[in-house]
């Protein structure tokens, strides 16, 4: 069955579509939502919730071809209050591990300028650090252009912004992950 066809069914109250729809969109909800909140219950648990908003409101849906963006932006939503709720109520140990780190690799630089740390020692920056490094709009439309597949005109749709601005943004943003991989040839960052 097509998508259309499957979204049609699933807002007419047939819950197999439903279903069925989940089912093709559920590895790039998911990959959003963690490379978004960066762990792995958060992201479930934002999955689940914008999942069981899209079934309570599939009946209401007027564009049958929008289903794609509607179920990405009641995720971004989710993500979003997730990442409020967080910085809004925590100070944790996630914050104190980042200080921690911040004196380490401080103090990793200084021992590099002394030459007391050979260069095969450097510090290596994990993709999901680089991701946590990038700021919030850098990461959504990262999220929405690789792991969701939308096109600059689309996401700049979704998040009010001009499609160039979406596209000059993103290659700034592919540019600062491989400055901080250290890979230049890994990211591609053909138009899109």
């Amino acid at each position: 069955m097509k998508e259309m066809e499957l979204v049609k069914n699933a807002a007419a109250g047939d819950d197999q579509a439903f279903v069925a729809l989940y089912e093709i969109y559920y590895v790039q909800l998911y990959q959003y939502a963690y490379y978004t909140l960066r762990t792995e219950e958060d992201a479930k648990d934002a999955v689940a919730e914008a999942v069981a908003d899209a079934y309570q409101g599939i009946r209401k849906i007027k564009k049958y071809e929008s289903f794609r963006s509607w179920i990405f932006t009641i995720l971004r939503s989710k993500c979003n209050q997730r990442m409020k709720d967080y910085y809004k109520y925590s100070y944790d140990a996630r914050d104190e591990e980042r200080e921690a780190d911040e004196v380490e690799n401080a103090h990793g630089k200084m021992l590099r300028q002394d030459g007391n740390l050979s260069s095969g020692m450097e510090e290596m920056i994990t993709v999901r650090d680089a991701w946590g490094r990038l700021n919030e709009k850098e990461r959504d439309i990262l999220s929405l252009s690789i792991f969701a597949g939308y096109e600059s005109g689309e996401i700049g749709r979704m998040l009010s912004e001009n499609a160039s601005t979406v596209r000059s943004i993103r290659k700034r943003a592919l540019e600062k992950l491989r400055k901080l991989l250290g890979e230049p040839q890994t990211l591609e960052t053909s138009s899109f």
